[in-house]
């Protein structure tokens, strides 16, 4: 296996921050009259049991969890956007993903990569938030080759995540979450709906091209033929329009802004990473 450097170059477009004005005159009225604690759940009927486990206050946002590939019982709720809100952005789904608290070793999830139209060979990107600090977002991005060779790897990025903070995921990146912490890990994920995601290399080759310790640390995984240099970064707090808000009122009070979703618009994704 060979590690060898690797710098990647992002070009950002200033845009104008268009939903800020529209964000503060829908929430000026509610943050001036309301005295319960900001959730970052906010604008869902949910709140949680000390487990991770979510409580679903309307009949009709009632959703079972689906186990996730990883490591101790990672799961996934699907479709939360509520009935009132599917018409504003019919082409995304809202996600949140619950990761129990780490044991003898620490949860994993794998979300892989999503898989590329054969005529475009484009995918489509995410939008991630995480609700708890224990919680990391690892990523990969596999060597341009076509066809695709499993094991080459030339960009590899650890997002250190603190509460609210964004993950703005291009579509052509490989994604693991973790949660090395005692507690649950919670994260909100809005992707196009008619995204598939595709794990066929981690799977193969039994993990990420490094491996998050149990201790944090990273270790690489010698199924890979080649790995970057490890990048460390923090989550974001803001990117273009996006902010440290929650994510499911940015996404229902603004959806015209996440048009970059689907059909994917590889622009918008310059400078998250």
């Amino acid at each position: 296996m060979c590690i060898r450097p690797y710098l990647a170059v992002n070009e950002e477009k200033d845009i104008e921050d268009i939903f800020a004005e529209e964000f503060q005159s829908h929430t000026r009225m509610e943050e001036a009259s309301s005295k319960e604690v900001f959730s970052i759940a906010s604008g869902l009927p949910i709140k949680f049991h000390d487990d991770g486990t979510p409580v679903f206050e309307r009949t009709d946002l009632i959703r079972p969890p689906i186990p996730l590939p990883g490591v101790n019982n990672p799961v996934i709720y699907q479709n939360l956007i509520l009935p009132e809100h599917r018409a504003l952005m019919p082409e995304c789904r809202f996600n949140m993903i619950v990761l129990p608290p780490k044991n003898e070793h620490i949860t994993r999830a794998w979300l892989g990569k999503s898989q590329e139209d054969p005529k475009t060979h484009l995918g489509f990107g995410r939008v991630l938030q995480a609700m708890d600090i224990t919680s990391r977002i690892v990523l990969q991005r596999m060597r341009r080759e076509i066809p695709p060779r499993y094991g080459y790897i030339d960009d590899f990025i650890v997002l250190n995540m603190n509460q609210m903070q964004l993950a703005i995921v291009p579509p052509n990146y490989e994604v693991e979450i973790v949660n090395f912490g005692p507690k649950p890990a919670r994260f909100f994920e809005l992707k196009a709906k008619e995204e598939v995601r595709d794990i066929g290399q981690i799977k193969e080759l039994n993990g990420m091209g490094y491996i998050v310790k149990d201790d944090g640390g990273l270790q690489p995984n010698s199924n890979y033929s080649e790995l970057p240099i490890p990048r460390f970064q923090p989550g974001l707090d803001q990117f273009k329009f996006l902010k440290k808000r929650p994510l499911y009122q940015m996404f229902t009070q603004y959806p015209k802004g996440f048009d970059f979703i689907d059909p994917p618009d590889l622009t918008f994704f310059h400078g998250a990473l």
